[in-house]
């Protein structure tokens, strides 16, 4: 393809600490239209597919420039957006706060795509930070009292995916994590909205009934939520779109741990007789999916997390199996050999395991 037909936001990772980091540089103009949005976009996600963006000290101390410059751009929304009326109260301006939001993420934008390639990783920060407050100086104050937060996280994502196709922050990762985990919590507190009116609504607030009620349905979501995440992960793995399937999973493991915990402190998964067969099994499943995803794709943290539940698990089954009041010397002989079933097992079954393992560029 003649390289002046590459979308403007193809990617070229050079090595933003060289000096050839800096030649690609408002070569083409950002294009808006459709296809050269489609373009860019999948020339993007195809780069990632055999390579990373480049993660050096300098990109993290861009990264860490753009958050203070993007602290100072929210200081002005938010001061924007709550004005001082003549009589000393602070009135908030709904259309002003969202205009200087908008401005303030378009800055962002600006540094991705007409200054020097290391600048990208500050913009794209700026960004990120100012998303969430733009969406919450447009519809916080509207639906404080309603109680519809899910509004505000909804808002969130459409920014987020909206700038994830514009040239030049086209297919960047951290705009798809937080796109994604945007619309998981607004999709979660979409559902849970009765419980937030039946707790509006009660006589007493710290209801225990309620709490556990509400808690029980949030984590219930969460786990759903996160297996779901890390189901469409895998389905990416599969497809070998790598960068696009990890913030999918690391999200989807994000919401699972904190539903599991969740349950856990309130008391949901307890069988309702002290026993701990519920979040045994419900650990495995999670556990064993989680370790599954994992080791297909070569994952080595997400494998890690797998086996760490895995882990937790077996220990639980020692301390089952060891009764009540057991002695260290019990408890000892029984890790030993739940340890070493586990692992004759694997080695009786590695060859089928492996099958299940795809190599990752």
């Amino acid at each position: 393809m003649p390289s002046q037909q590459v979308p403007v936001s193809a990617p070229m990772y050079p090595n933003p600490s060289t000096q050839a980091g800096t030649k690609f540089v408002n070569v083409v103009k950002p294009q808006l239209s459709q296809q050269a949005l489609k373009g860019g976009l999948m020339a993007s996600l195809q780069a990632q597919r055999t390579q990373r963006l480049p993660a050096t000290i300098s990109t993290g101390l861009m990264a860490a420039g753009g958050l203070v410059l993007g602290a100072g751009l929210a200081v002005i929304v938010f001061s924007l957006y709550l004005r001082e009326d003549s009589y000393g109260y602070e009135e908030p301006n709904t259309a002003l706060g969202m205009i200087a939001g908008l401005l303030a993420i378009f800055v962002g934008w600006a540094i991705v795509n007409w200054l020097p390639e290391l600048f990208k990783t500050t913009g794209v920060t700026v960004m990120n930070l100012l998303i969430p407050v733009t969406a919450i100086v447009t519809l916080a104050t509207q639906n404080e009292e309603s109680g519809n937060v899910g509004l505000v996280f909804l808002f969130a994502a459409l920014l987020s995916g909206v700038v994830w196709v514009l040239p030049g922050s086209a297919g960047r990762p951290s705009l798809l994590t937080f796109g994604v985990a945007y619309l998981a919590l607004a999709l979660a507190f979409f559902l849970v909205q009765s419980r937030v009116y039946s707790l509006n609504e009660a006589e007493d607030l710290l209801d225990t009934y309620l709490l556990e009620r509400f808690a029980q349905e949030a984590s219930t979501l969460l786990l759903i939520l996160g297996a779901g995440l890390v189901g469409v992960g895998h389905r990416l793995d599969r497809k070998q779109w790598w960068s696009v399937g990890t913030p999918f999973i690391g999200l989807g493991i994000w919401f699972v741990l904190l539903g599991m915990l969740g349950s856990l402190s309130s008391g949901v998964l307890d069988d309702g007789d002290g026993s701990a067969t519920g979040p045994a099994i419900l650990v495995l499943a999670i556990a064993s999916g989680i370790t599954y995803v994992g080791g297909y794709a070569g994952r080595r943290l997400v494998l890690g997390i797998g086996t760490w539940l895995i882990a937790v698990l077996l220990v639980g089954l020692g301390v089952f199996l060891a009764g009540d009041d057991p002695t260290p010397s019990t408890l000892a002989v029984l890790f030993v050999i739940v340890g070493v079933a586990v692992a004759f097992t694997v080695f009786k079954l590695d060859a089928k395991i492996a099958k299940v393992a795809v190599p990752k560029p």
